[in-house]
């Protein structure tokens, strides 16, 4: 990794951000498929960290003084490169909250990938069932759906729709007792 001092910080090549972003991303995948949710989140997030240091970056060619900084802006491929790991590292640190329980945090970083990626029926499944356990029903249904037309033979997509369907029903019978009460009362 080759690097140069400005001041007092060091500044990395693009490409070698790039490639640490890569690193700590392979790292946190080995960390959620051994089931170790909290390291995979810090390994996610650390490399989110680097691909947002390639995006940031900005050209300094027309700063006087700053002409040898040039070849560690980021190339327009490089930034592309950064933007979608960092849909995929969003995703994955959703797929981690869902992991845990962590509603708020999956409904965050999905959206973020729906941002970027409208069209992504994994991020529509984890901000879905976020939505579910978030009791907002309405937009739990819209995700689902959503996701479903995307990708109609996915069975957990499916659970979760079922699912939703239940939570529905169970509070619609607890309405029609309470709306009971309340009328029979009078």
């Amino acid at each position: 990794m080759q690097s140069v001092g400005v001041g007092e910080k060091l500044v990395e090549r693009c490409s070698d951000k790039l490639a640490k972003a890569h690193q700590l991303k392979d790292e946190g995948n080995r960390e959620f498929k051994a089931g170790g949710y909290r390291a995979a989140i810090k390994k996610y997030h650390h490399s989110l960290m680097y691909t947002r240091g390639v995006v940031s970056t900005g050209d300094v060619s027309a700063i006087p003084g700053m002409e040898q900084m040039v070849k560690y802006v980021a190339t327009e491929d490089e930034k592309i490169a950064a933007k979608e790991l960092s849909l995929i590292l969003s995703n994955n640190l959703a797929a981690c909250f869902l992991k845990t329980g962590k509603w708020e945090k999956v409904l965050e970083y999905a959206s973020k990938v729906l941002e970027g990626d409208p069209d992504n029926s994994k991020a529509l499944f984890r901000r879905g069932t976020a939505r579910i356990h978030l009791n907002e029903p309405d937009k739990a249904r819209e995700d689902l759906s959503r996701a479903q037309s995307l990708t109609p033979d996915n069975k957990e997509i499916k659970k979760q729709l079922a699912l939703l369907e239940k939570k529905t029903r169970e509070l619609e019978e607890k309405e029609k007792k309470l709306y009971s009460t309340m009328l029979g009362g009078q």
